[in-house]
């Protein structure tokens, strides 16, 4: 949930301007809970988390940042 919401974030929604400081905060967010949950996460959930913040991230640096 907490990646829908920076990637709406990022790219605007439903007419809305995007609004990156918002998705950085939710993108370090979710780089924390990947830093807090190392080791307790199965190999499955653990490789969701790494793409879903590459992705992520790379979606905000091409945004301009």
């Amino acid at each position: 949930m907490l990646a829908q919401q920076a990637e709406l974030m990022l790219t605007g929604a439903e007419g809305l301007p995007p609004h990156p400081e918002e998705a950085r905060r939710l993108i370090d967010c979710l780089g924390a809970l990947e830093a807090k949950t190392g080791g307790n996460l199965s190999l499955e959930e653990s490789q969701i988390l790494t793409n879903v913040l590459y992705q992520l991230r790379s979606a905000f640096v091409q945004g301009g940042r």
